[in-house]
């Protein structure tokens, strides 16, 4: 006999169950063994739900893990990206702190650590390159930033040696340990003919497009005021080439030059040279964001626009008109020279020269009557010199 309220088997004579207590009717028509079915269909349904409630949490579990597990690496990639991108477009310092980003997401990302080293380069600081190349290698001791790091400790100990020989030589010259330091307010990248910097490679026909759309070729209308022409190197008597956009004066049949670029082997050179004369279409090729414009902008002006006066007014104050220099590139040479053209009128003439990168750049500006009639920037690549 079988307990109706718990299910357990009694003695079939007990008046009360020695299980749960609950009284026992002596007359049913329960069937005791469909009681024990029931109450096993019963315990059953309940495991039934546990163990489906167990699988639900485990399968959520692992969706969960796996969820999480991606969220880093899609922040990484998307860091990396954006590193990448900056770095394209030479904006070194987001693209430092892009790559920064990713170190902190995945502390073993390779491509983060030699991006950030990359960026660091680019900002002419290679001591922070080198520190983090020393740490993401101990990290990682991936064999490719170890190749960069040491590629960056050897190049460390070139330039160590030049700036050491050429800080003695001041030394002895001046009786001074150190250079003067003057922070510039310009990048050889601020220069532009067209869009296009010295920084950007060669880009001769795309000049030559955009002065195509603004004036004549010589070769075509020999007659116009204002024409453009592209000199081969033949007849510069050298390899290289060059567009030159003239101004035509129709009383005396005197051109003069206005605007340049030249591709000249490893060096490319970008130039507005008014000459004391018309500007009108100069103003289509604005050399340094748009702000300089020769026969308009005064000394002063020039020399604060490009964070120089107090490099100039230094370099003034020497004897020989020549300064040697330490800025946010690293060596410098400032200087000036007179004009010694033979003509009606005479240019003062100062130039910046800077060495970043194993890149040689020089900036050129010239005034007359105390107003800028010329403004140049020149690269050469320093490796491919030698």
């Amino acid at each position: 006999m079988y307990c109706k309220n718990c299910g357990n088997e009694i003695d079939k004579d007990s008046e009360f169950c020695t299980y749960c207590g609950e009284s026992v009717e002596k007359e049913t028509n329960i069937d005791a063994v469909s009681v024990k079915e029931n109450t096993d269909r019963q315990k059953k349904f309940k495991k039934g739900i546990i163990v489906a409630v167990i699988i639900a949490v485990m399968v959520l579990a692992v969706f969960v893990g796996v969820w999480l597990h991606n969220v880093p690496a899609r922040c990484l990639a998307e860091q990396l990206d954006l590193g990448n991108r900056y770095l394209d477009e030479m904006d070194y310092e987001q693209a430092v702190v892009a790559f920064t980003k990713a170190i902190e997401i995945d502390p073993m990302s390779v491509d983060a650590y030699m991006g950030a080293a990359e960026a660091y380069v680019g900002l002419g600081n290679e001591d922070e390159a080198i520190l983090i190349l020393e740490k993401g290698y101990e990290l990682t001791s991936d064999e490719k930033i170890l190749e960069m790091l040491e590629e960056l400790r050897e190049s460390r100990e070139r330039e160590g040696g030049e700036t050491g020989e050429m800080d003695e030589a001041i030394s002895e010259e001046d009786g001074e340990d150190e250079l003067p330091y003057f922070e510039l307010g310009f990048s050889p990248e601020d220069f532009t003919i067209a869009g296009y910097s010295v920084m950007d490679g060669d880009h001769l026909d795309d000049v030559e497009q955009a002065a195509a759309a603004v004036m004549p070729n010589m070769l075509n209308n020999p007659m116009a005021e204002w024409y453009y022409y592209r000199n081969s190197g033949e007849m510069m008597e050298n390899t290289g080439e060059r567009i030159e956009l003239f101004y035509h004066q129709q009383e005396n049949t005197v051109d003069w030059w206005l605007v340049g670029y030249e591709i000249s082997g490893s060096s490319i050179s970008i130039e507005v040279n008014a000459s004391g004369r018309e500007v009108a279409a100069v103003s289509e090729f604005p050399l340094y964001k748009g702000e300089i414009i020769p026969n308009v902008t005064y000394y002063e002006e020039v020399l604060d626009i490009l964070g120089i006066r107090q490099l100039i007014e230094a370099m003034e104050e020497t004897e020989d008109k020549w300064l040697m220099f330490e800025s946010q590139y690293g060596v410098g040479e400032c200087g000036k020279f007179d004009d010694d053209l033979d003509r009606d009128w005479q240019e003062n003439i100062y130039y910046v020269d800077l060495q970043w990168e194993e890149i040689q750049y020089e900036l050129t500006i010239g005034f007359h009557d105390n107003v800028l009639c010329s403004i140049g920037m020149r690269s050469s690549d320093l490796a491919s010199n030698q």
